[in-house]
């Protein structure tokens, strides 16, 4: 039998599985998948990646699982066929990521999955699947493949501690600040007692304190009683992330650890500002300056210095609404949230949505008097579909994003 005969097959066979485990008849399915009844699977056996992602929620099953139902058993090949095949997806979902094809790079990384032959490759085709998933701002898939790979088996020291910092960033990015806080510091304890045994673990080390620093400064934004120590310690934590990553850049001549540090500088004032080291109204006027770099978000700046640029909108919004007077936040708040708006439109940042979509509701419901004139918040079908993505994405989220939902104007 041919390899995509064999995957037809197998695809059949998971469609009966389904439409057994929720009775549903083919049509039903099909319906629920969003696909002709007469096409539910293709020729080549390959399916695309939001069909594998509704089955695999259809069925409550990680979505490498699908795929590796659907490929089938990697021990039915050789070795040099297994390696020759996880090298090729390997390399496609690298360069899939280069060309911003996430959907791509998280497809082509679970089908990696399937024919690795070693924990250490089965980790490595899970930490692309993480890079797909978090590029496509979908979280939660996201931790579910990290943890996977760190589940897998037992994996060389560098390796395990790289993916426990994107376990660490994933439970950051949905707001799970203990888990990514205490990850993030074990990191840092394990790397800071003995010396370097791997080049990467520079990167780790500078990544962990990244994201230590921003999970401290967020608590500071959850009703913490502590908030100055709290700002004491991510200042610490930032610092260290911006010289590391200041010290990369410019030893790998890399732009993108560049921008990564300029991320930490943004997040440095707005613990600064809670510490009382420098004015709220100063660094709201110093965020704003900083923008005038990127003026032009559809050229001239690249994608990770254009996403610092909209951290740094966050951090000023952040700054306004926690510090200034209601009536003062409200201009430059409105301003920020805009700027941060268009920038996540242009990467389509997820993480980016949702600070706009929190930060623009907390300005409205702020200073009531000082917008009698602005009317309500009127939003489209195209902002109602971002908003809806976002709630799925972000479980924090939800309540406002149902606030916002019931009290906005609909407009054609």
């Amino acid at each position: 039998m041919t390899d995509n005969a064999d995957r037809r097959r197998r695809l059949e066979r998971l469609l009966d599985i389904a439409c057994a485990s929720q009775g549903w008849s083919k049509r039903r399915l099909a319906k629920a998948l969003g696909r002709d009844p007469t096409k539910l699977v293709p020729e080549s056996g390959n399916p695309k990646l939001d069909f594998v992602v509704a089955l695999a929620e259809l069925l409550g099953t990680p979505v490498g699982d699908v795929v590796a139902f659907i490929v089938g058993p990697a021990g039915e090949m050789t070795s040099h066929q297994t390696r020759s095949g996880f090298d090729a997806l390997d390399a496609h979902a690298m360069e899939a990521h280069e060309r911003g094809a996430f959907q791509e790079m998280a497809d082509l990384a679970c089908r990696a999955q399937a024919v690795a032959r070693t924990p250490e490759q089965f980790a490595l085709a899970c930490n692309r699947e993480y890079g797909g998933w978090d590029g496509l701002g979908r979280y939660q898939n996201a931790l579910e493949a990290i943890r996977k790979g760190l589940e897998h088996g037992p994996l060389p020291r560098w390796q395990a501690l790289m993916m426990r910092s994107n376990l660490a960033n994933a439970h950051y990015s949905l707001w799970n600040l203990t888990e990514a806080r205490t990850i993030a510091g074990e990191i840092i304890e394990d790397l800071s007692s003995r010396e370097f045994e791997h080049p990467n673990d520079e990167l780790t080390l500078a990544f962990a304190f990244y994201v230590r620093g921003n999970a401290r400064r967020r608590m500071l934004h959850t009703g913490v009683s502590d908030g100055r120590a709290i700002a004491g310690v991510a200042r610490d934590d930032l610092v260290r992330a911006r010289d590391e990553y200041k010290r990369l850049a410019e030893e790998d001549d890399n732009d993108s650890f560049a921008a990564v540090a300029h991320t930490c500088e943004g997040g440095l004032l707005e613990v600064s500002v809670e510490i009382g080291s420098i004015g709220a109204r100063e660094a709201v006027d110093r965020v704003l300056a900083t923008l005038d770099g990127a003026v032009d978000i559809e050229s001239g700046v690249s994608g990770e210095w254009l996403e610092s640029y909209g951290w740094w909108c966050v951090v000023g919004a952040n700054i306004a609404l926690a510090h200034l007077d209601a009536e003062a936040a409200q201009q430059p708040v409105a301003v920020l949230t805009n700027k941060a708006h268009d920038i996540a439109t242009q990467l389509d940042n997820w993480a980016l949505r949702e600070r706009v979509f929190t930060l623009e509701h907390a300005r409205r419901r702020s200073g009531p008097t000082s917008q009698v004139n602005e009317g309500p918040w009127l939003i489209d079908s195209e902002d109602i579909g971002v908003l809806v993505g976002t709630m799925g994405r972000f479980p924090t989220f939800r309540a406002t994003g149902w606030r916002i939902l019931e009290s906005a104007g609909f407009v054609s």
